[in-house]
């Protein structure tokens, strides 16, 4: 607590706003668009890969978090006075740090699949100085960030292991899969066995049926690219860009739009945000791909 006190006597209304921007880095809509983004313009192989790593190592983290049952820094020390703008998002247990997971399964593997420096060295920046923001708002504790870089670090090395042997084990990726969805059931089960009605488990609850969900439509569109569509990602570069915004507008219009009308369908069940992500990664795997024909197609007319 020492180092966050410490931390808490320097803030500053400018390092106040700067921390809370980059610690945006570890939110749902930085995943949504790079994951995405590399999968339907850059290398599908990737974006599946990346997802995997993010996915198992948001499930393992969020898994641990249920079990260890943490409370925030300010709980545990009423002293501490967390930045208050950071508060609202720092939601289920402390221990340890979702947002720096998020970031490092991000960044991590996205630099494993680019293999270049200046991206390698772009993505630790960016994944330190998500750590350190968490810290620095007062909703982690060094020991939080700490867990959560180990558990990034041997998640992507497993990504990047597995990923080097599809060419030779083609069913890797459904080992990958069941692994995934394996992890998101684990935490869906633990947190309604053990949850109680307490709140953070309920969040925890929520971010299992999240997370089965977004495996599923994951698993589905993985298996089925490999065996029926086999979709492509070449285009002219500007017909790139509109591919990419026409489609992230309706990404984010499942992920956003489509909460309150969900809840309201299942009568405020988690299972909503079940069918949420499931429908989301369905989209972004399955339906829009099949559009990249045409996509495709535009760029060569006007040549």
């Amino acid at each position: 607590m020492e180092v966050l006190h410490w931390l808490e006597s320097i803030r500053s209304p400018f390092l106040d706003t700067l921390m809370g921007l980059i610690t945006q880095l570890g939110e749902d809509l930085v995943f949504t668009v790079v994951i995405i983004g590399t999968l339907w313009c850059l290398d599908k192989r990737a974006g599946f890969w990346m997802f995997f790593s993010w996915g198992l190592g948001t499930g393992i983290n969020q898994l641990v978090k249920a079990v260890c049952k943490i409370p925030r820094p300010w709980v545990r020390d009423p002293s501490l006075k967390a930045v208050e703008s950071a508060i609202p998002a720092a939601t289920g247990y402390s221990f340890p740090s979702g947002h720096t997971q998020s970031v490092i399964g991000l960044f991590g593997s996205l630099s494993v699949f680019a293999r270049k420096w200046a991206v390698t060295i772009v993505s630790l920046v960016l994944i330190l100085l998500t750590g350190f923001s968490r810290m620095y708002l007062g909703v982690h504790t060094p020991a939080d960030v700490l867990c959560a870089f180990a558990i990034g670090f041997v998640v992507v090395m497993l990504m990047r292991w597995l990923a080097s042997l599809e060419e030779k084990f083609p069913w890797i990726t459904r080992l990958a899969s069941v692994i995934l969805v394996g992890i998101s059931t684990a935490l869906l089960l633990y947190a309604v066995i053990d949850g109680n009605g307490e709140e953070n488990m309920l969040h925890a609850a929520e971010n299992g049926w999240k997370m089965l969900g977004a495996s599923i439509g994951l698993s589905a569109a993985w298996e089925l690219d490999k065996k029926v569509l086999h979709f492509q990602t070449d285009a002219v570069w500007y017909v790139q860009i509109a591919k990419f915004l026409v489609g992230i507008l309706g990404a984010l219009a499942i992920q956003a739009g489509l909460k309150q009308p969900l809840l309201s369908l299942f009568g405020g069940s988690y299972v909503a945000h079940g069918v949420r992500y499931l429908l989301l990664t369905v989209f972004a795997g399955i339906l829009y791909p099949l559009t990249f024909g045409w996509w495709a197609k535009l760029g060569k007319k006007e040549k």
